[in-house]
């Protein structure tokens, strides 16, 4: 179920078509799912061909919550890209983001890596708090984020060393490049795993979100860490996650806005 990546429609003109596989590949190299319509039917001029070809494009654009505006001088003449534009918002949807096709390569991937910074999600928690935790992870999911838990970080025949490495790789991931969220609770507060990853989400620059379950004994190393960020206590007795999606879908927007 999780870090499956998240789905990104770009929409562009076939003129930019070799700029736009390479943001594609590189979206992939990133763990997404980027799709770029580029198909010999575009060329179709009947009615019926136009109608099917954006009845398919229509459909994939209400099941995606990303998208990517390739601007570029030939984009603006595109009608098809226009349509594109239109529906995707009067849709409602408002995560989009926009790469100018006209930057040089380095300058465009340095864009498509932005972006990734407000897609991914690691949750730092203890096992123990895992049944209370999962409506929190399964909207993130529904939302299309990329989340990341210990549950990336399967037991198998590797080493422990090995397996400690292979989750330290994915928390500086994600902690260099999204969001961190760290679960605060009676459990969580003595474990060390949880301490040793907001060690090191702190020291990447992570945008750290803590959360507080129930009313905690919290310990004066992690009360030190979230002193500077407001945290969002939840109830036990009424579990919402509401305030923290909101807190993310609210950074998100800003950060587009802000691009």
């Amino acid at each position: 179920m999780l870090n499956k990546g998240s789905w990104i429609f770009l929409s562009h003109s076939s003129h930019d078509i070799e700029k736009v596989r390479i943001i594609r590949n590189e979206f992939e190299r990133l763990g997404h799912n980027p799709l770029a319509f580029h198909l010999k039917c575009l060329t179709d001029k009947t009615k019926d061909g136009k109608k099917e070809l954006f009845d398919l494009i229509k459909r994939e654009i209400e099941a995606r919550d990303w998208f990517v505006f390739c601007e570029s001088p030939e984009a603006k003449k595109s009608p098809n890209v226009a349509l594109e534009h239109s529906y995707i918002l009067n849709s409602g949807k408002d995560k989009i983001w926009s790469i100018d096709m006209t930057q040089d390569i380095n300058s465009i991937l340095y864009n498509v890596k932005k972006i990734c910074t407000s897609i991914e999600v690691f949750i730092s928690y203890s096992h123990k708090d895992h049944e209370l935790i999962k409506p929190l992870i399964n909207t993130l999911v529904e939302k299309d984020y990329s989340v990341w838990t210990e549950e990336n970080i399967k037991p198998s025949s590797k080493s422990f060393v090995e397996q400690i490495s292979d989750a330290i790789d994915a928390i500086s991931t994600c902690s260099k490049r999204g969001f961190y969220i760290i679960v605060i609770s009676d459990n969580s507060t003595d474990s060390m795993y949880v301490k040793n990853e907001l060690d090191f989400a702190y020291a990447n620059g992570a945008t750290i979100i803590p959360i507080v379950l129930g009313s905690p004994h919290i310990s004066t190393d992690i009360l030190f860490y979230i002193s500077r960020y407001q945290y969002i206590s939840v109830d036990l007795l009424n579990i919402d996650y509401d305030l923290v999606i909101n807190k993310i879908e609210t950074t998100v927007k800003n950060k587009i806005r802000n691009t």
